[in-house]
């Protein structure tokens, strides 16, 4: 990865260069241009790394042009299968942390939002789903091995890390916990569209 910051000159942007993985130039224009985050792949730490990047650029030229105190939105798209938890929960916390700090970050789902990306949506101010998107909940999973004792302890992290998602779902969405427990004790892979995710507290509103 390699990229230099934007450096401003009476408030205007002279230089900006950002070298990242993967439609790096429609993602580089639609967040320093438009303040819109586009995340399009799976989440790993490159793609978190990438989106916390331009989260922290766009809170810099905030300050550069004094408007942290009452800044323009920011949205984040997202077209995600899912992927990493721990990763994941690194931009929700950013996400939680900036709202506090008087943002507004909404999300949109513009083609899937499943998994943890589907943690990632419901953490929006505002939350918004293109009419053909869908939204995928399950149980988190891993692929662990080794000894017994290792096993163990890799399995009480889990569960605290699994106690977390479920916190948030609950924080951010109508899904009754019981229901919320029937998807997760059936490990049942469970899809939701527009209209039902609106009446579930997941989408605020279908575009």
């Amino acid at each position: 990865m390699n990229y230099k910051t934007p450096i401003r000159n009476d408030g205007e942007m002279v230089e900006q260069q950002i070298l990242l993985s993967g439609n790096n130039s429609i993602k580089k224009n639609l967040a320093i241009y438009q303040r819109k985050i586009l995340i399009n792949q799976e989440i790993t730490n490159e793609s978190i790394t990438e989106a916390i990047y331009y989260l922290y650029t766009l809170m810099d030229l905030d300050r550069e042009e004094g408007v942290e105190k009452n800044p323009k939105p920011i949205d984040i798209l997202l077209n995600t299968p899912g992927g990493s938890v721990w990763d994941g929960l690194i931009l929700v916390s950013l996400i939680e942390q900036m709202k506090d700090m008087g943002y507004t970050i909404n999300t949109t789902a513009i083609g899937t939002a499943a998994s943890m990306g589907f943690i990632i949506f419901i953490t929006g101010s505002n939350r918004y789903s293109y009419r053909h998107a869908q939204f995928m909940l399950h149980d988190i999973s891993t692929m662990m091995g080794g000894k017994v004792k290792d096993l163990e302890e890799s399995m009480e992290d889990l569960r605290k890390c699994q106690k977390q998602v479920f916190d948030i779902i609950k924080k951010y969405t109508h899904v009754p916990d019981e229901k919320l427990k029937e998807w997760i004790d059936h490990k049942r892979d469970m899809f939701f569209y527009p209209d039902e995710a609106v009446e579930l507290g997941i989408v605020d509103k279908v575009l």
